[in-house]
């Protein structure tokens, strides 16, 4: 839990420019790809 927490943190800075690059449809996309590679991986 600790782990994840730092590396949102890390990537905190560079998530609103990624973000606003994509377009928000985009980072909602990606956002849930992203949750839905690290659901199996906690597990």
């Amino acid at each position: 839990m600790y782990r994840h927490s730092t590396h949102m943190h890390a990537m905190q800075p560079i998530t609103p420019y990624f973000f606003m690059c994509l377009g928000q449809w985009h980072a909602i996309f990606l956002f849930i790809l992203l949750y839905f590679l690290h659901a199996p991986s906690s597990s």
